[in-house]
């Protein structure tokens, strides 16, 4: 999220609290499904997908992860 890059994660209710869903600031792909994991790393490959994925992802490392925020809230 950080350096503008797409995130792909297992889903699990930690790893789906930082990433919402599909299609907004990452993928989450089922655990130990190989053939969708390979569907999402292809579907990486429009360089518009990646762009859109990072940009969404640094909004959010922004507003709720970096380290400004996180000294101001603890």
């Amino acid at each position: 999220m950080e350096y503008e890059k797409p995130v792909i994660g297992a889903k699990s209710p930690t790893i789906s609290s930082v990433i919402r869903y599909e299609g907004d600031d990452g993928i989450l792909v089922n655990p130990d499904n190989v053939n969708e994991l390979e569907r999402v790393l292809y579907s990486m490959l429009s360089e518009g997908k990646r762009t859109v994925y990072g940009y969404r992802g640094y909004e959010k490392y922004i507003t709720r992860y970096s380290m400004e925020v996180i000294g101001k809230n603890g």
